[in-house]
């Protein structure tokens, strides 16, 4: 059994341990069959629940990661915006020197 997954290993040794605890009691077939249903039906429903737990989890993480996403790259257009805006400065300061340069020579 792989040690990532405890919960699984425990409601297979769960079953596995009700299964056997029915199977070698002393009762009859009707009671038997009725304790299995139940146990059947109490391992199906802890499998369930921990399934919908695992699902919601995962989606929480994936909304997490796609707002930290959309985040980043609110910050990141922002900072290209800026440095654009810095860049077209530049070249205007650059055009304005170089047309004063050229009217200073004539």
């Amino acid at each position: 059994m792989n040690d990532r997954n405890p919960t699984l290993a425990f409601l297979l040794g769960a079953a596995v341990g009700g299964l056997t605890a029915v199977l070698l009691a002393p009762d009859r077939g009707e009671d038997t069959r009725r304790r299995l249903r139940e146990g059947a039906r109490h391992v199906i429903d802890q499998g369930t629940e921990k399934y919908e737990e695992t699902r919601e989890t995962a989606r929480e993480k994936a909304e997490d990661v796609a707002d930290a996403v959309s985040q980043r790259k609110e910050a990141v257009s922002e900072a290209v915006s800026q440095r654009k805006d810095a860049v077209k400065a530049a070249v205007r300061k650059g055009k304005n020197a170089y047309k004063d340069e050229l009217e200073a020579e004539d």
